[in-house]
Parts: C-alpha cells; structure tokens; sequence
C-alpha cells in the first residue's frame, strides 16, 4: 500500500527517512525497500557499507542488525 509510511529509521546511522530525497511517502515509499521492517530500515549509505562487507543478502531484520553493528564498531 503506497504511502502508508511517512518516516522510518534508519538503524545504522538512524537517519530519519523523511530527510532523505529517495524516500517519497508516494513515489517511492520507504516501507517498499527490502530493508523495511517495523518502521526502520537501512539507509542507501549504510546498505552500501553491507555491500562491500559482503553482508547485502538476508532478511529485513538481519540487514538492520547487521548495519547496526557495523556502525557501532
């Protein structure tokens, strides 16, 4: 359902998704990003950072925990 969610969190650099310019509430809405899950996802920045770790490939929830953790270090 397209603009369902307005805003969400990033969990790496916990980034609120409404100040990024990809995320449009219609065009492009947040919750439609394979990251999203109970209103927090991982950023385009911080995927990328998963990326060159290797860690791109898994579930909403272990793309975020990973992120998270590659941020506290």
């Amino acid at each position: 359902m397209k603009g369902r969610c307005e805003m969400a969190i990033c969990t790496g650099c916990q980034k609120n998704s409404k100040d990024m310019p990809e995320y449009d509430p219609i065009e492009n809405p947040v919750e439609e990003d394979g990251s999203y899950e109970d209103g927090r996802f991982v950023c385009n920045e911080c995927y990328m950072i998963l990326i060159d770790k290797g860690l791109d490939v898994g579930s909403p929830r272990n793309l975020q925990n990973r992120a998270r953790l590659l941020k506290e270090q």
